[in-house]
């Protein structure tokens, strides 16, 4: 009984959350129609949403699955008008779309997505809309063959269809190559570019201080270069000293970016001490002002 409560009590601050959420934004939406359960640590179901001014949202984060005690993936598109899962969403299991999940499920409007083929630890992030090719935009996370978080880009149409693409960010056999995605905000739609904020091990690059230590970075990726292992055009990583004065901004994440004139400017904080720090860097190569650092906003 007491798991069943706390299933409620899940769900009813879930709801509230994300309808104030949609209430800021500037629209109403109900869930009814959405079957949801807390997962097996408490975390965050639903991360990011984004609409398309257009009568549709697009919802993204992570579903456990109980009867197989898996992690998946998980986007949904909602038609604002009613509040329910879009039935002209595809939910077809399907290899195609990058399910591979063996049992059907009932979510209206929805798709589980498997990134990585076996493994089940995906996570979808941040979402945008690009009406010059009207499709959505995804950013996720997911293990890969070698065990190791690489980050991945899904073009999703209106009707369910799914493309992923694997990108450069981490990945790998060696050391500590993961790489993952900011939160809701980290994905950014730029003319014909995505910016992505996040944060990765330093072992993909120099200098490092320990094999084990993770520092932000933001990436633009064209997207008529879209395909597997997608490299960003631009690169660059925060690697000003943090406060054990360091070079590399160790063990600091990047959450979300934004634009303004000729600049991006992205939060980031530290993970396990807190705090909020502001980058800032030029749209053309995403070269850092500055120090890359502002004063921290503690």
């Amino acid at each position: 009984m007491k798991g069943l409560f706390n299933f409620y009590i899940a769900r009813v601050f879930f709801s509230l959350a994300v309808v104030c959420v949609l209430f800021l934004g500037g629209f109403s939406l109900a869930l009814e129609g959405i079957p949801l359960q807390q997962d097996e640590n408490s975390n965050a179901l639903l991360v990011g949403i984004a609409t398309n001014n257009s009568g549709k949202a697009l919802l993204v984060g992570r579903r456990y699955i109980f009867n197989s005690a898996q992690n998946v993936g998980w986007i949904t598109q909602v038609d604002v008008s009613t509040g329910f899962g879009d039935p002209n969403f595809s939910a077809a299991d399907s290899a195609s779309k990058n399910i591979n999940f063996s049992v059907a499920h009932t979510d209206p409007g929805s798709i589980y997505l498997d990134l990585s083929n076996s493994t089940k630890e995906t996570l979808c992030t941040s979402t945008v809309w690009d009406s010059s090719n009207s499709v959505w935009w995804v950013s996720c996370r997911s293990l890969n063959s070698a065990n190791k978080y690489q980050v991945y880009l899904l073009k999703v149409t209106t009707s369910g269809s799914v493309t992923s693409y694997s990108t450069a960010l981490g990945g790998g056999t060696a050391n500590n190559k993961h790489a993952y995605p900011g939160r809701q905000g980290s994905l950014l739609l730029d003319g014909t570019s995505l910016v992505l904020v996040g944060y990765r091990g330093t072992a993909v690059s120099t200098p490092t201080k320990t094999a084990s230590d993770y520092r932000p970075y933001i990436a633009k990726f064209s997207i008529s270069s879209a395909g597997s292992n997608w490299a960003p055009d631009s690169l660059t990583e925060f690697t000003d000293a943090d406060g054990d004065t360091s070079p590399g901004a160790y063990n600091h994440r990047a959450v979300a970016v934004v634009k303004a004139g000729s600049y991006y400017y992205s939060v980031y904080s530290h993970i396990n001490e807190g705090g909020v720090r502001v980058g800032k860097f030029l749209t053309t190569d995403l070269t850092a002002s500055s120090s890359g650092f502002f004063t921290p906003i503690t």
